[in-house]
């Protein structure tokens, strides 16, 4: 078992001081409670006289005429001697803290961990009576949204209790409104924090809880927490500043500083939480929602959602595609010393279990046993910095979690998906599934990889995978960036708590933007696209024969003669290139050192040296000669062996200089990098010059051919720039390799084919969305009548009912009719916004489903159709009479002309979350 050590707390430096500043007072007033003690023992006889032999002076104030000095600080040194030495500072105390010893640490550690347990003993034993007084409250007072809201509820129990078993005392209540110290009477039959609940208030402990704080405020919180994600701390200080000119200051003991609220009110909010969860996880239970109806209703229901229809009237590329993004955030670690971890570890659902984390270790950890899979080395996973994990130990070192690995529906998108795949096949794992598996890189890290293996995982190069970019993750982890600095020091249950409400919020939001959301980019895209290529078709194709434009065609074909070109250009061919260019660069050093030899100084050296610097020459020209003819293998002519030296050059230069740019752009330390990325500059400006004006017609370049590159050029030029992808990579003079505008062309029949099975993914997803949404209805339905039934059932009062599965859902203090009571006003909660939700998608779903859509599917639109008309004709509460209506649309009208916080593009930034597919 793992040692843990742990430091006693000390005194704070504070309140050393102060008793070093207090400690004379303080032994003065210590004698002169042990004389009066000592006083107040002796006989009367002895104390009259012992009290007339105390010296009483009334002169304490009178003016003995004793020497001062008028200018304190300015006396002569000289009468200072080592009779009167200087007094030192006794308020100063430098003193180090006590180190303690092994003893000390351990019995330290005992007790912390005695403490936690009885904690969390004391909160597992109140969760059952407290969920169970919460979701009755919830459903008196409609969620505290009802005049009720701050109703005294506890007559509506019988209380037996005798004066004798009541007691009150001073609890701090905490409102959105008001704060105060109210008087409250508790007794013994009911828990104290129950019994604040049945005010309106959660407590901030489990037991003789001092602050509690309202429902309405801790639901205004969790508002306000998912949107901005404000912290404890500040929204405390604010919720005090507000409250204390309109109330009562909240005071410590003897008044002597304001409450510190932070600490139970984080209680009190991961309270709330913890009984949120066990309402949904009962409402799910009563619903007996299996794994995939969960996932639906919590993440996406346009991938989980079921799939009524037949699916052979769309293409097989896209036919049943569920496309998920992979990413690691290292930002979100997690320091082992900001908890003790006494308390046990609760997972949310929304995690891996640690036994299944384990399982697939296990697994992996067997085949590399069995497999005997050798470490080999992977240039992909080398030119990544998450992947080649290139932190120190310092970054980990203290850290029990490293960070977070996420999973979102966007075959499957990952920054080193190329790699994945080759390690999944290596050791032969996801054997049952491997043939339904397809991997692809994230569009933005696809760069960071070599052609070959974009050719094979780029997701815009490559047939079934739409318009995803595997950039879900990447926003999601924007979204919820202001929670790193606090929950790194947290303890583990709040971090992952945190984590996991913070991901239902997102899921939500992006459910209910669904649909509309579904066909924005692709549109957009598709109308950018479909601009471009219009206007190359426009343009007269000069590698035709016959002075034709462009033609898709031409494209087309253009784009299978790159891929076929590129398959035959395999590694090893890259290799050989990469070392030729090093032997042509060793030769030029050579031929610099013979035209040094033409210098007037070499007369000036002996002829020995001579000799040797001639002979050294001409031994390194013939090993490069054997070494050149062994890497070319080929008879070329002169002229051609020139050419293809200079540009290999050139492409050498160019690839160092991408190189530098991928890195600048990832790792975003422009002025760090600046020299290097100079430096490479000019090389390839020298090796630029040099080609063009020895061969000024054969390069083609969307850079212009008298404009040399600079550093502000490179620097704002994306990396999917036509400048990368030239005839010096590939070493072809096909218009595919020379010709910016073909590459444009492949570019844009490529993106319009992909936006096409975006289109057709849309089609499939939008279908499991609408059958989810009348499936996950009639379940609520069919819950409430079921529960209705069993309600009069229960009525009659008869003890030997049989139990059923909602008897199962026990809730603490509550008989089994109100139960079912209870139960069926959740779900009924749910059935309205399932409605709401509906109701909001209806025109959107109407939309669609005209432009992307089989005419063989027209049938399910009909019963779509039909089942909103019925949402609707459901009152669901709110004015019905359209008179009573504000106009919206006259105030965003007005406001957009006067007002304008410049907020709109930060809500379109954040509905881009969503463009391509929700979370999963």
């Amino acid at each position: 078992m793992a040692q843990i050590k742990f430091k006693m707390p000390t005194v704070s430096r504070t309140t050393r001081l102060r008793r070093a500043r207090n400690a004379q007072e303080d032994r003065e007033a210590l004698n002169r409670l042990e004389l009066a003690e000592r006083q107040w023992n002796i006989p009367n006889e002895l104390r009259t006289e012992f009290t007339a032999s105390v010296n009483n002076r009334h002169d304490t104030f009178d003016d003995h005429r004793e020497e001062t000095s008028q200018f304190p600080g300015l006396e002569d040194d000289s009468e200072d001697g080592e009779d009167h030495p200087r007094p030192a500072n006794k308020w100063v105390n430098l003193e180090e803290d006590e180190v303690l010893d092994d003893i000390d640490l351990m019995v330290q550690m005992s007790n912390e961990r005695y403490w936690q347990r009885a904690r969390d003993f004391n909160w597992n034993i109140l969760m059952g009576p407290l969920h169970g007084a919460y979701m009755v409250q919830k459903s008196l007072t409609d969620d505290w949204s009802g005049s009720n809201s701050y109703s005294d509820f506890q007559n509506s129990k019988p209380c037996n209790c005798g004066p004798r078993s009541k007691h009150s005392r001073y609890v701090d209540l905490v409102d959105i409104h008001y704060q105060e110290r109210t008087l409250v009477e508790f007794c013994q039959c009911t828990l104290d924090p129950v019994r604040l609940l049945r005010l309106g208030y959660l407590a901030g402990s489990p037991v003789t809880p001092q602050t509690a704080f309202s429902v309405p405020l801790l639901i205004f919180h969790n508002s306000m927490w998912n949107h901005c994600h404000v912290g404890a701390l500040p929204f405390t200080q604010a919720l005090a500043s507000f409250l204390e000119p309109r109330s009562n200051i909240l005071y410590a003991r003897r008044k002597q500083h304001r409450c510190d609220l932070r600490k139970p009110f984080s209680a009190a909010v991961d309270l709330y939480r913890r009984l949120e969860e066990m309402t949904e996880k009962i409402t799910h239970s009563v619903l007996k929602l299996n794994n995939r109806q969960i996932l639906a209703s919590l993440s996406c229901p346009a991938c989980f959602g079921p799939q009524p229809l037949d699916t052979s009237c769309y293409p097989e590329t896209t036919r049943d595609r569920l496309i998920v993004c992979l990413d690691g955030n290292f930002q979100h670690r997690h320091h082992s010393k900001a908890s003790r971890n006494h308390q046990p570890l609760r997972t949310p659902r929304i995690f891996l279990s640690q036994t299944d984390i384990d399982k697939a270790k296990c697994e992996i950890r067997d085949k590399e046993l069995d497999n005997n899979t050798p470490e080999q080395v992977d240039r992909c996973t080398e030119s990544h910095k998450a992947a080649d994990d290139k932190r120190n130990e310092a970054t980990w070192k203290g850290c029990d979690d490293t960070g977070l690995m996420g999973c979102c529906c966007l075959g499957i998108l990952y920054d080193i998906g190329c790699s994945l795949d080759k390690f999944v096949d290596l050791r032969k794992l996801l054997v049952k599934d491997r043939s339904r598996i397809r991997f692809g890189t994230s569009v933005f890290h696809a760069y960071v990889h070599n052609w070959t293996c974009q050719l094979k995982y780029h997701p815009r190069f490559n047939k079934g995978w739409g318009l995803s970019d595997g950039e879900g993750l990447e926003r999601l982890w924007s979204y919820m960036s202001p929670l790193i600095s606090s929950l790194r020091y947290s303890t583990r249950n709040h971090c992952f708590g945190s984590v996991s409400h913070c991901l239902a919020h997102h899921n939500r939001r992006g459910i209910l933007k669904l649909c509309m959301l579904f066909f924005i980019k692709a549109v957009q895209r598709q109308r950018e696209t479909n601009l471009a290529l219009t206007a190359l078709l426009q343009k007269t194709n000069p590698h035709s024969s016959s002075g034709r434009n462009y033609t898709k065609s031409f494209f087309w074909r253009q784009w299978l003669e790159q891929r076929a070109f590129q398959a035959d250009h395999t590694d090893l061919e890259e290799m050989r290139m990469k070392k030729m260019a090093a032997l042509y660069q060793r030769e030029n050093v050579i031929d610099l050192m013979r035209n040094r030899l033409r210098n007037p100084r070499i007369f000036l050296a002996s002829e020995l040296e001579v000799r040797e610097l001639i002979d050294s020459i001409e031994t390194e020209s013939r090993k490069l000669q054997e070494e050149m003819e062994q890497l070319s293998g080929e008879n070329i002519p002169a002229e051609n062996v020139e050419e293809r030296k200079m540009r290999l050059l050139l492409w050498h230069a160019k690839s160092e200089l991408f190189v530098q740019a991928l890195k600048e752009k990832v790792f975003k330390a422009i002025n760090a990098r600046r020299p290097a990325i100079v430096k490479l500059i000019t090389a390839y400006n020298d090796e630029y010059s040099k080609y063009k004006l020895k061969y000024p017609n054969r390069l083609g370049s969307n850079v212009q051919e008298d404009d040399l590159l600079t550093y502000e050029k490179l620097s704002t030029m994306p990396l999917d720039d036509a400048f990368w992808n030239d005839g010096l990579f590939y070493h072809s003079d096909a218009p595919w390799a020379i010709d910016p505008n073909v590459r444009e062309g492949i570019h844009c029949v490529l993106v319009l084919s992909r936006v096409q099975e975006e289109f057709e993914l849309i089609a499939q997803e939008l279908v499991c969305a609408m059958s989810w949404a009348i499936e996950f209805h009639d379940t609520l339905v069919n819950s409430l009548a079921y529960m209705g039934e069993r309600i009069s059932v229960l009525k009659v009062g008869d003890p030997e009912v049989a139990a059923d599965h909602i008897d199962e859902q026990k809730l603490t203090g509550v008989t089994r009719r109100d139960s079912v009571k209870v139960i069926r006003n959740e779900v009924n909660r749910q059935l309205l916004l399932h409605c709401e939700l509906v109701k909001g998608w209806s025109e959107d779903v109407t939309w669609l489903w005209q432009h992307c859509q089989p005419a063989q599917n027209a049938a399910f639109l009909d019963t779509w159709n039909k089942f909103v008309d019925q949402i609707r004709k459901v009152r669901l509460g709110g004015s019905s009479n359209d008179t009573e209506r504000t106009d919206n649309a006259l105030e965003d009208a007005v406001l957009d002309e006067l007002v304008d916080d410049g907020e709109d593009l930060d809500n379109a930034d954040d509905g881009s979350v969503f463009q391509t597919n929700s979370t999963a």
